[in-house]
């Protein structure tokens, strides 16, 4: 996946499920640029209002932005193996 996610500009991500989608946390660990509009990205992405005029608006502000290695990190710190099973386990 990763040769698939670097051979892209930016990963649109046009979702209001309210979840986590793994798709965003993989572009996200290759740097890709995000635009998104679940609100599960709060706080963490920009997360736009799913209107056209604004989703070609962050197109074109992201286009030639290349990699962002910092949303690789936040995901390496917030959402490795590690931490999930250490989750996982207090929750049982």
């Amino acid at each position: 996946m990763p040769q698939i996610y670097n051979s892209h500009d930016i990963l649109i991500h046009a979702s209001k499920t309210g979840s986590l989608d793994k798709v965003v946390l993989e572009a996200m660990s290759c740097g890709l640029p995000i635009i998104t509009t679940s609100e599960a990205f709060v706080g963490t992405l920009d997360v736009l209002p799913k209107e056209a005029n604004l989703m070609a608006e962050k197109i074109i502000q992201l286009k030639n932005a290349g990699k962002n290695l910092s949303l690789r990190e936040i995901v390496v710190q917030n959402h490795n193996l590690s931490d999930l099973i250490k989750k996982i386990m207090e929750n049982l």
